[in-house]
């Protein structure tokens, strides 16, 4: 089929110059990195529900017990426990989730590196703005080579021959005109923000997280429900977990090692926590990708139809069906292809025969523009 061997040549003869290759890279990565965006926040979710799932382990629950209800039993309802008894409960009862915090924070990085990407180069919008004006200049660029590239088309796939017209599939050619949008004012609403604006307002939000899971324990320490000694009271005037005085007990740093020799809670620092070891390989491959997206590579996806579907890729296609086109598909124009590329002889012609061979070599040329512009579309 002429398409096909049209198809063959386009890489040689690159007709529309480099704008082809430039605009796919331009929009893939474009898409690759806003999709992995939005697939690494998706991600982020779960893994803030399944720590969610980790429950306090029996000695955490007793040291807890003894930091809130025993004040109680000895006539101190109001007292609140001390600042660092506070935190070594804590710290040891969220030893677990503090072993998050070194993959979360390349996670927080990673996605941020990537937001900043999102807001320049790789702004979906700031690509397929102007890719009217693109197609346009990789119009010109074949028209002002178009001699060129047919008589070398001519030369490996011979002259395209033209069947009978049939006005039933006449084609309709209509003047696209394309607006200025210069001074065009992006959506700012709920249902049309531009995407710069989302990615701005996403940064702000995620960047608070960096450090969130060894802050934790500070976080809920210094929740007056929890602990209510301030710097204004004194520090004797605190519950240590034995009575009204000053804690004396060292204060344990965060993470899972550090808790060796936590005085109130009780910790195996070789007992590991399945959720936990999930959530941060579940982290590192997000960042990974993400990583990836930034560099400008490819970032492969499984497609959640993919399970559905034995037949089914890994969801980095480019989403269009592989049939290969027919004659019939195009209407009023037929192709063949001589077995062997035709020989172009020099000879004299009259006026007639030179204006005969003129109108031709329009018709012919028009056709391989045609042509190689479905093809480019259709690829």
């Amino acid at each position: 089929m002429y398409l096909n061997c049209i198809s063959q040549q386009m890489d040689e003869l690159k007709p529309f110059g480099d704008v082809p290759k430039k605009l796919t890279v331009e929009i893939k990565r474009s898409f690759v990195a806003t999709r992995t965006f939005v697939q690494a926040l998706s991600i982020g979710r779960d893994v803030v529900k399944f720590i969610q799932e980790v429950g306090p382990t029996p000695e955490c629950s007793r040291a807890l017990m003894k930091m809130t209800y025993c004040p109680h039993c000895s006539g101190l309802p109001d007292l609140r426990p001390c600042s660092n008894y506070c935190l070594n409960v804590m710290r040891g009862c969220l030893a677990y989730h503090a072993e998050l915090h070194q993959e979360w924070s390349n996670y927080i990085n990673a996605m941020m590196m990537l937001a900043s990407r999102l807001e320049s180069s790789f702004n979906i919008e700031s690509v397929v703005d102007p890719i009217d004006i693109k197609i346009s200049d990789a119009i010109m660029n074949f028209q002002e080579n178009g001699q060129t590239v047919s008589q070398e088309l001519f030369k490996h796939c011979g002259k395209p021959r033209l069947g009978k017209r049939d006005a039933r599939h006449e084609l309709n050619f209509e003047t696209l005109k394309f607006g200025h949008r210069e001074n065009a004012v992006r959506p700012t609403t709920a249902a049309g923000t531009s995407i710069d604006r989302l990615v701005q307002s996403i940064k702000k939000k995620i960047k608070k997280t960096r450090n969130f899971w060894v802050q934790l324990s500070k976080i809920m320490c210094t929740n007056p429900q929890v602990a209510g000694q301030t710097k204004t009271l004194p520090v004797d005037d605190c519950w240590n977990g034995l009575d009204r005085a000053k804690y004396d007990a060292d204060l344990m740093g965060e993470g899972l090692m550090n808790q060796t020799k936590n005085p109130e809670v009780s910790f195996d620092v070789s007992r590991q926590n399945s959720i936990i070891n999930q959530q941060i390989l579940t982290l590192k491959l997000i960042t990974t990708k993400l990583t990836h997206a930034y560099n400008g590579l490819d970032v492969e996806w499984q497609d959640s139809s993919d399970s559905d579907t034995e037949s089914s890729g890994s969801g980095s296609g480019s989403g269009f069906g592989e049939e290969e086109p027919t004659e019939d598909s195009f209407g009023d124009i037929y192709f063949s292809t001589p077995s062997s590329p035709p020989h172009f002889i020099p000879d004299h012609k009259s006026p007639s025969e030179e204006s005969s061979a003129n109108t031709r070599w329009q018709h012919s040329t028009f056709l391989i523009f045609l042509s190689t512009l479905i093809v480019f579309l259709w690829n």
